[in-house]
C-alpha cells in the first residue's frame, strides 16, 4: 500500500507518517520545509518531497500516481494564522490537491480530507454527531468547512473517493506553536531549566473540550482510509468533555513544583464555544476504532517529549 501525506511536517502529519510506516505502508511525505531532528527520510523510512501544495507544478507529481492508494490531506495552517493566508492554504490547497487527483483519473484513490471540530462551532447538540449542524464561528472553522464542501462536490460530480475526518482537540507529544498544550509545556520546561520564573501564563481556561491524543487521531485517520465510506464524514474524538484548566493543572502537577498560574485575560480557544463534546460511534461502527490513550498518559508523554526535544531546545 502506498500513501501520500501532505502537511507531513506538521504535528499530526509527523505522527501519521510514522504510523503508516509501522503498518507497512510506503509513504510519500509532502512538506514545505526541510526535514529536521527526527523527520529525516532515514528516520521514518519514507520518501520526502519538498514543496507547497499551492505550487502551480503540484500536479506534476503524477510520477508517483501509478501505485498510490490513499492521500491524507493535512496541509494547512492553524487558527492563529492571518485570515488571508488561512483561507488561501486551507481552501485553495484542497482545490489544488483535488484537481491534481482529477487529472490523474484514478477514482479508486481514497482521499482523506482532514477537517476539524471547529466546523461545528457552538453546536447545541451533546454529544455532537456527524449530522449535527455545521455552524463554524471562526475563520479556521469556516475554512475547514469550505474545504470539506469542495471535496463533497468533487465526490458527487466525479465519483472520486473523498472522505472527511473531523478531529477534535488534538494533544500529545510533539505539539508545537501557539496551541494551549504546547505553550504550557514550553513554559514548564523553561521553569524546570531555571530559565523562567515559576509562573505559567494562561488565557481563559473555563471552556470544556473533547481532547484526544494525536496517536489515536492517526489511528482514526488510517481507519477512515481503510474502512470509511466515500462522501461521509467521521468524528475523531474521545467522547468526553474535560475542562481546559484540567490540562494546565495536570501538567503543572507533573513537575512537582509550586508554580503560580497567571491569567492573561485572553481566550485560549479564540471563539465563543464554551462546551464541545463529540460522538465517536460512527467511526466505531464502521471501523471498530476507539481511542486507547488516556489524557493523563498523553500529557505525561507530551511533557517528557518536550524535556528531551533537542530541536525545540534550540529555539
Amino acid at each position: 500500500m502506498r500513501a501520500l501525506v501532505t502537511g507531513a511536517s506538521g504535528f499530526i502529519g509527523r505522527h501519521l507518517v510514522e504510523a503508516l510506516v509501522r503498518k507497512g505502508w510506503e509513504v510519500v511525505a509532502l512538506s514545505r520545509r526541510r526535514a529536521e531532528c527526527g523527520e529525516t527520510p532515514e528516520a521514518v523510512h519514507c520518501r520526502y518531497v519538498y514543496g507547497d501544495i499551492l505550487d502551480s507544478d503540484f500536479g506534476q507529481m503524477a510520477f508517483w500516481s501509478d501505485r498510490l492508494d490513499a492521500i491524507f490531506n493535512l496541509a494547512g495552517v492553524n487558527a492563529f494564522a492571518d485570515p488571508f493566508n488561512l483561507y488561501r492554504v486551507n481552501v485553495l490547497g484542497a482545490v489544488r490537491l483535488l484537481e491534481a487527483v482529477r487529472v490523474l483519473n484514478r477514482p479508486q484513490i481514497r482521499v482523506v480530507q482532514v477537517g476539524s471540530s471547529a466546523e461545528y462551532g457552538a453546536s447545541a447538540i451533546d454529544p455532537i454527531r456527524e449530522d449535527s449542524a455545521l455552524v463554524p464561528v471562526t475563520d479556521y472553522g469556516i475554512s475547514k468547512l469550505c474545504a470539506e464542501l469542495i471535496g463533497l462536490r468533487v465526490f458527487r460530480d466525479t465519483g472520486q473517493q473523498v472522505l472527511f475526518a473531523r478531529p477534535f482537540n488534538v494533544v500529545g507529544p510533539g505539539q508545537r506553536g501557539s496551541l494551549l498544550q504546547a505553550t504550557i509545556v514550553e513554559q514548564l520546561v523553561a521553569i524546570e531549566n531555571g530559565s523562567s520564573r515559576p509562573v505559567v501564563q494562561v488565557g481563559d481556561v473555563s471552556a470544556f473540550r473533547d481532547f484526544i491524543d494525536v496517536r489515536d487521531v492517526t489511528a482514526g485517520l488510517m481507519a477512515i482510509a481503510e474502512f470509511g465510506l466515500p462522501g461521509e464524514a467521521y468524528n475523531v474524538c474521545s467522547g468526553q468533555a474535560l475542562p481546559v484548566h484540567f490540562l494546565v493543572d495536570f501538567l503543572i502537577g507533573l513537575t512537582g513544583r509550586p508554580i503560580e498560574i497567571a491569567s492573561t485575560g485572553i481566550g485560549s480557544c479564540r471563539s465563543n464555544v464554551s462546551y464541545q463534546r463529540g460522538c465517536r460511534q460512527k467511526l466505531k461502527q464502521v471501523a471498530n476504532w476507539e481511542p486507547s490513550i488516556s489524557m493523563e498518559n498523553s500529557l505525561k508523554d507530551a511533557l517528557e517529549f518536550r524535556r528531551n526535544d533537542r530541536c525545540l531546545a534550540k529555539n
